[in-house]
């Protein structure tokens, strides 16, 4: 940051940024240092693409910003963003900040624009800066017939599991840069059931499914053990 910083007529910029640390607060804090250095640089840029490598901790997965305080990345980003042709961000996790100024910036003198924004493009993560889900399915959506279920640690994906061989797993699309396909920013769930058995339209009807909602990507079995499984694919909308 220190050297985009320095130089002043740069027109592009491309981070890739290693967003790994395990201590919540060292991640809260460089995170907030990140969004002072991004208000640090010039506003002669016209194109800003930030990559972030992220590791998943599924639904224990920690703030990246404080409860109640502001989204510094967020808020220095969309300054910056007023001035861009071309901004892309991926894996990025970002909060309303982003597109309009929160409660908390009392000195905002005018609402934000984007005269010069030509292309937006972002890869969400599953959750925004304050560790909120953007699809927050219920036990009673996932399982069919379940008394109960629970949450299991699962990297990176979540699992859900019952007693009855029902089971869920919640991840993210990938994107897929080399010709494949995008479908960045949306939540995927996976119904795995064993033994297997077929869909059948009042399974779909206690998912809460349609037929067109749902995509079979694998189904086998093994006859000797009688055991097996199939996976659904449904998207969850945004709330």
């Amino acid at each position: 940051m220190t050297i985009i910083e320095s130089l002043t007529h740069l027109t592009d910029a491309k981070l890739i940024l290693n967003d790994e640390i395990e201590d919540p607060e060292l991640r809260r804090r460089w995170r907030e240092d990140l969004g002072h250095g991004i208000s640090q640089i010039s506003i002669t840029r016209r194109d800003f693409y930030a990559r972030f490598t992220d590791r998943s901790h599924g639904f224990d997965e920690l703030p990246a910003v404080a409860p109640g305080g502001p989204d510094t990345f967020c808020i220095n980003l969309r300054t910056l963003s007023t001035h861009l042709r071309h901004l892309h961000l991926e894996q990025a996790r970002i909060s309303a900040a982003l597109f309009w100024p929160g409660a908390d910036e009392k000195k905002q003198a005018s609402v934000p624009s984007w005269p010069h924004l030509e292309t937006l493009l972002i890869q969400l993560e599953p959750v925004d800066s304050y560790g909120r889900f953007y699809a927050d399915p219920t036990p009673e959506e996932v399982a069919y017939n379940a008394s109960h279920n629970e949450l299991r640690p699962w990297d990176p994906i979540e699992h859900r599991e019952d007693d009855t061989g029902f089971a869920a797993k919640l991840e993210l699309y990938e994107n897929h840069v080399n010709g494949g396909k995008r479908k960045d920013g949306r939540l995927r769930w996976s119904w795995y059931i064993t033994p297997a058995m077929r869909l059948a339209d009042d399974l779909l009807e206690a998912w809460g499914l349609q037929w067109d909602e749902v995509e079979i990507w694998e189904e086998e079995g093994d006859r000797e053990e009688d055991n097996g499984l199939w996976t659904a694919e449904a998207l969850i909308p945004w709330r």
